[in-house]
């Protein structure tokens, strides 16, 4: 499944300028200009608070039972 609004029509989200390059949507409330900004200001990698690197990302009740030592978590490039 795509993530939200990939299928929609260019036209139908610029009426009121929103889903633009200039004005794009919040993914989960999420500002990538202010989150960009604040990993350039203070020199840190951005870790998303909403799905962070840690076994509670994966299994948050501990029911799959996975070796999580295994797993590496990887940046795209």
């Amino acid at each position: 499944m795509p993530p939200p609004r990939v299928n929609k029509k260019p036209t139908d989200e610029t009426k009121d300028n929103t889903g633009t390059l200039n004005d794009p949507f919040k993914f989960l409330d999420q500002d990538y200009q202010r989150l960009r900004k604040s990993c350039i200001t203070y020199n840190k990698r951005f870790v998303d608070d909403k799905f962070p690197p840690d076994s509670n990302s994966i299994d948050p009740k501990k029911k799959l039972k996975l070796d999580l030592d295994k797993i590496e978590w990887l940046r795209p490039s």
